[in-house]
């Protein structure tokens, strides 16, 4: 009689497809990368590059599913080597690997078992046929259909100046940011609740489109649009809009905002006419900035007395020989590199915060802001001289009363302040008692940068100093004689700065 071979029983292993199974066990040991939380992995995924995320996918299947269910989607043709602004026939092979990233990418992700929920979409290419365009499209609708939140396209073609969203339906219940690029908008739906953001770049809209769009974004609260195409007049309506914000309109551009809730208005204009802006509530707007304004003294004029309760005013670039401000409501000022511009003129006795980026300037009647705490001034002298000396001096003066002072030079020099100069009788400031400052590639020692100060400001009490990577306050005795120290004072103050 045969003997029947016992059956040894085994315990039922759980499907690796689990992301809940135990580590896998390889000659003893556990398999502690496909034991990894999926949140983890997801995380490594998202701070490596493209091609190299891909590549790690292989590391086990659980690794490749959550690779493609990562709800932050890139695909850019530049990470494939293309040249996105400059189209050549030398990128063909580059941007054929692209696509066929896209098109498996895309098959991938409608196979995936693990939830396909899309936090960010960011697509970038270059389309060059109707094959293309198709796969843009089902990027789009995938997106969409799978709860997306932020969306930004940037599209181009070859054959067209815009690339074409012709009769596709934007509806997304999650969507919060919208960004377009390069498109022209034609016959589409918009039914977009959550939408909070919305940037148009270079995108050609006929009104009636832009009036779906705006009225497909009830809840919208920021608007920018950038180089408008067609687009001629602009309703907004939107009761949640508090930022809208346009850059380079057609001189025969119209827009009429009746928001009541709008706070910040943004604006560039390069050319001599500016477009009409109509502002139904202007006492809500507490934020003004005009940007590479063709004549900025003009354009200032234009706005500035619209909104009378004005807080923050932000002039980035602009051209022209002196620039007047005066609003009494006015607490934050900001000026950044001013081209040809001399002087500065401004009458805002409540101003509290005040900036500058750029040369040497004069300030007119800031001494009259006696409210002025904040004071940050970002200078890059070409050369110091004694010239440059009687600007900088005039300066610090005028902003002596202010209560945080920081200065902050790129300079290239020894010291701050010439050898020749130091033995002239020059006038010195005598309000300024506290002082930031910080100086940026200099070969200078901090005692060079204090024994410079300390002759300029002879009743200055702290010096909070940062030179380089090194940070230090100093705090100076009392100076019995103006500008000078006694020798008792001089080994107090060298054993303060420990140099």
């Amino acid at each position: 009689m045969t003997k029947r071979r016992r059956r040894t029983s085994h315990p039922k292993r759980k499907s690796p497809k689990d992301p809940k199974t135990k580590a896998h066990e390889f000659g003893g040991r556990q398999d502690i990368i496909s034991n990894l939380p999926i949140e983890i992995i997801r995380q490594i995924h998202s701070l490596l590059p493209l091609k190299d995320a891909a590549r790690i996918s292989i590391l086990s299947h659980l690794w490749r599913n959550i690779w493609v269910s990562n709800p932050n989607i890139h695909l850019d043709e530049t990470d494939f080597g293309a040249n996105f602004y400059k189209y050549s026939d030398t990128d063909k092979d580059k941007r054929d690997a692209f696509l066929i990233y896209l098109q498996k990418s895309l098959v991938n992700r409608h196979k995936c078992e693990y939830d396909c929920a899309v936090d960010t979409l960011y697509l970038r290419i270059t389309v060059e046929d109707s094959i293309d365009e198709f796969l843009v499209e089902n990027w789009i609708d995938f997106a969409l259909q799978n709860k997306v939140k932020t969306l930004r396209l940037i599209l181009r073609t070859t054959y067209s100046e815009w690339f074409e969203l012709c009769n596709i339906e934007f509806i997304a219940a999650t969507l919060v940011e919208l960004k377009l690029e390069y498109c022209e908008i034609i016959d589409c739906s918009f039914m977009l609740p959550s939408l909070k953001s919305l940037f148009l770049d270079d995108v050609c809209i006929d009104d009636d489109d832009f009036n779906d769009l705006i009225a497909g974004c009830p809840r919208i609260e920021k608007l920018e649009i950038v180089c408008p195409a067609t687009v001629c007049t602009m309703v907004l309506s939107n009761p949640r809009l508090k930022f809208f914000g346009l850059h380079f309109p057609c001189c025969d551009s119209n827009v009429l905002i009746e928001s009541k809730n709008l706070e910040t208005l943004e604006f560039s204009f390069v050319c001599e006419c500016m477009c009409e802006v109509e502002i139904t509530y202007p006492t809500t707007v507490r934020e003004l900035s005009l940007q590479d304004s063709y004549n900025l003294e003009s354009t200032l004029l234009h706005y500035i007395n619209k909104f009378p309760l004005l807080e923050k005013l932000v002039l980035p670039n602009g051209t022209c020989s002196c620039i007047q401000v005066s609003h009494q409501h006015l607490t934050n000022f900001v000026v950044n590199v001013l081209e040809e511009v001399e002087e500065v003129r401004i009458d805002a006795p409540k101003l509290k915060s005040f900036e500058y980026t750029g040369g040497l300037m004069l300030f007119t009647g800031i001494e009259a802001s006696r409210e002025l705490e904040f004071v940050h001034l970002h200078l890059n002298p070409e050369m110091l001289n004694d010239d440059w000396y009687i600007c900088l001096r005039d300066m610090l003066e005028s902003f002596a009363h202010s209560k945080h002072l920081r200065l902050i030079c790129k300079n290239e020099q020894d010291i701050i302040f010439p050898n020749e100069i130091t033995d002239i009788l020059l006038p010195t400031i005598n309000d300024l008692e506290n002082l930031e400052l910080q100086i940026e590639s200099s070969t200078a020692t901090s005692q060079q940068i204090i024994d410079g100060f300390a002759w300029i400001l002879p009743r200055l009490k702290t010096l909070s100093l940062t030179l380089g990577s090194i940070s230090k306050l100093i705090e100076f005795p009392d100076r019995r004689r103006e500008g000078a120290f006694n020798q008792e004072e001089k080994l107090e103050h060298e054993r303060i700065c420990g140099e």
